[in-house]
């Protein structure tokens, strides 16, 4: 059920506001994950509009994925982008030894590619970025995450180059100067259809943008979530 709760007061918050297209705080209940930008990019937990063996678990935290979990917060316009965007998160993994456990937000199905967003099977925050069903290009952190331990983790494309980082520190840029492939398939948090890879462990905040942020923007979201997220005994 959408409560009063939404949207955010992001100003008292801290968390930049420009240019956010979709938050979702991960609290609440029931099989809906409330969009909290209030643009309506809610989100549906499992595979239907009831109760099912792919819903995560509400923790009071976040929600806790266990392998085979999803949500789908569809493909309004808000979320379809085309020259560049940021999506961040903060999740505490189970494992981050398999790359079949580790997508952690996605528009990637079969036949339809954007870009996809989570983890490599050595740890590292990754994000992919398509031109095409072919072309694609892909940089990580150079630090990597460890099992147990909740971290604020991100990935942004300026139309120039992707870049992802690890708290506030940045990963090798890579150019890719493209467009990217302008079909609009469903935004996906903890999963991957097209390869069935789902993500294991906690997720408590996800903020997507249809901008490229700056390196004091990535860094004053990190400190917001850092105070928010203390408030239910998470600590990154």
């Amino acid at each position: 059920m959408l409560n009063q709760a939404y949207p955010l007061n992001f100003q008292e918050l801290g968390i930049v506001s420009h240019g956010l297209v979709a938050c979702y705080d991960f609290q609440g209940g029931g099989n809906k994950l409330i969009d909290r930008s209030g643009n309506g990019n809610h989100g549906q937990l499992g595979s239907t509009a009831g109760a099912d063996t792919n819903d995560p678990t509400w923790t009071g935290q976040g929600l806790q994925g266990n392998g085979d979990d999803l949500i789908n917060c569809g493909h309004g316009d808000p979320v379809n982008f085309n020259n560049e965007f940021s999506v961040f998160a903060v999740i505490n993994p189970t494992i981050v030894n398999d790359w079949k456990q580790n997508s952690v937000v996605t528009k990637y199905e079969t036949d339809k590619y954007q870009w996809k967003f989570g983890l490599t099977s050595s740890g590292l925050v990754r994000l992919d970025v398509y031109k095409d069903q072919v072309t694609t290009v892909a940089a990580w952190t150079i630090q990597s995450l460890s099992a147990g331990v909740p971290a604020y983790i991100g990935g942004i494309y300026d139309s120039e180059k992707v870049t992802t980082c690890k708290g506030t520190i940045g990963g090798n840029p890579v150019a890719f100067a493209e467009p990217i492939q302008t079909v609009n398939p469903d935004l996906r948090i903890g999963c991957e259809p097209k390869n069935s890879r789902y993500f294991e462990g906690d997720i408590y905040f996800v903020l997507l943008y249809n901008r490229a942020l700056t390196p004091p923007e990535i860094t004053q979201n990190y400190h917001a979530l850092q105070r928010i997220l203390a408030g239910r005994g998470v600590q990154i």
